[in-house]
């Protein structure tokens, strides 16, 4: 009887090394996404890392290039009625884009609402356009559940200002001067209560107001 001998040394099966690779595999990935997350902000935790999501939306308003005003497209208010970006010129422009069903949004709207009582008037304006399907009294109603009593609200329910603005996620915010250009945005949630980022705020209000007075 011819007897086969085992090769010398110790192998490891096929079936052993595919599952080693496919664990490496996993463990270098997981690796690579966890290091992206300490370069990229994470938007589901901007509150709880101190506002970084302020912090970026600062650092664009200091980069972003002041070119042409922003047109839009038309969108409609809590009465109904049809307004546009152009409605707003005169007033530094908080222009955010949320929905009812995106918990981000929503998490971040009492620091809208805030940021609204403190500057809002001739010179500042919080514009909080909902992208939702639902009718305005709904959207309405949700912000009086809430207790956002010092928002106006807006409404894009056909995303005509949505695609204007290419908005690709929620929420996404943009910051307009009193001309309606652009001078910075930011995808995500941001702590509107982040004192470097209301101090910003206040300043180009009262310089625009000075401007506006003479003074």
């Amino acid at each position: 009887m011819k007897v086969t001998k085992r090769p010398s040394g110790s192998q490891t099966p096929p079936r052993k090394q595919t599952r080693s690779l496919l664990v490496l595999a996993i463990i270098i990935i997981g690796f690579t996404v966890a290091s992206a997350g300490l370069i990229i902000p994470n938007v589901t935790s901007d509150y709880v890392v101190g506002g970084r999501g302020a912090v970026t939306l600062l650092t664009t308003m200091e980069r972003t290039p002041h070119n042409a005003a922003v047109r839009g497209a038309p969108f409609k208010d809590e009465q109904g009625r049809t307004v546009s970006l152009e409605d707003f010129r005169g007033k530094v422009v908080v222009l955010n884009f949320w929905a009812t069903w995106c918990p981000p949004c929503v998490r971040e709207m009492p620091g809208l609402d805030q940021l609204q009582a403190s500057l809002g008037g001739p010179h500042f304006a919080v514009v909080a356009v909902s992208t939702d399907r639902m009718t305005m009294r709904d959207v309405k109603e949700f912000a009086d559940d809430q207790g956002w009593l010092n928002l106006p609200l807006y409404h894009d329910s056909d995303k005509a200002l949505s695609e204007a603005m290419q908005v690709g996620g929620l929420p996404t915010s943009f910051i307009l001067d009193g001309t309606g250009r652009l001078i910075g945005q930011h995808v995500g949630m941001i702590d509107w209560t982040h004192a470097p980022l209301v101090s910003d705020l206040r300043k180009r209000v009262e310089a625009l107001a000075a401007a506006g007075s003479g003074g």
